[in-house]
């Protein structure tokens, strides 16, 4: 499973401008925060799903422009096909009313033409796996917004084995995530939300996020030793909370991914 981390962001500034989306194998994204940013027009043709965590902007940025790319791609000669666009049902219903409304965007799931659209919408249901060519995507309610996931991604590799992740989503303190987790055995990397430092730890509780005040408990929870590495830093705190990691003595079990890395499992 090639994993390609085009934003880590939980937050825009100048040295810090993508935000959340995880490409895996080239073809299937997780999150659309800098989906269009990060990718060349050539590598964004390659992208046949996109499977949103939940609907808050930093998630979604660039799924507008991803979608308005495909329209001249749709018919010949390019013939590229529509995205399929993956969430809970009540995520699918926001994007399509709040914002594929022919008001703040044109609505990409009937144009440019109603047969032959740039997004397809297909609700997922919470436990219940879609399979995406190899790969085997399991959404969890998470401690979030009104509806959010975190996803367990698995993949079939070659003589029968297998490889999965968790990417957990925006986040509070949770529960049904680490259970289903602990539950499989070839979970080789877990990436978590980590957007506040102590010091902004009321702010992480009543935005229901991750602080370095709750990590230490948060991580007790998953049970495998296996590599954690932190995403979405507000960027103004990034500094605060790669010093409190230190602090805390966490700087060797929660790695800070940063957008661009690349992971192979």
């Amino acid at each position: 499973m090639n994993i390609q981390l085009l934003g880590a962001e939980g937050g825009v500034e100048a040295r810090h401008p993508l935000t959340t989306t995880f490409l895996i194998n080239g073809e299937t994204a997780i999150d659309a925060g800098s989906i269009a940013s990060a990718l060349s027009f050539e590598d964004q043709l390659k992208i046949q799903s996109v499977v949103i965590t939940h609907s808050h902007w930093d998630h979604i940025r660039d799924l507008p422009f991803l979608a308005i790319n495909r329209f001249g791609t749709l018919a010949p000669p390019v013939q590229a096909p529509p995205i399929h666009l993956y969430g809970g049902d009540q995520v699918l219903t926001a994007l399509q009313n709040h914002l594929f409304n022919d008001l703040i965007w044109p609505d990409c799931t009937r144009r440019p033409d109603p047969s032959r659209p740039s997004l397809t919408l297909h609700p997922m249901e919470a436990g219940k796996d879609l399979s995406i060519g190899p790969l085997t995507i399991t959404p969890i309610p998470v401690n979030h917004s009104f509806q959010a996931f975190g996803y367990i991604v698995s993949e079939k590799g070659g003589a029968g084995k297998k490889s999965g992740i968790v990417i957990s989503g925006d986040t509070g303190p949770t529960e049904e995530l680490w259970k289903a987790a602990n539950q499989i055995e070839h979970l080789k990397a877990v990436f978590l939300e980590l957007s506040f430092p102590k010091a902004h730890a009321s702010a992480a509780i009543q935005s229901r996020h991750i602080s370095t005040a709750s990590l230490s408990n948060e991580i007790q929870k998953i049970k495998k030793n296996i590599p954690i590495f932190a995403y979405h830093l507000k960027p103004p705190f990034h500094e605060g909370i790669e010093k409190e990691l230190k602090e805390l003595g966490l700087e060797k079990r929660v790695k800070i991914a940063k957008s661009g890395d690349t992971f192979e499992f």
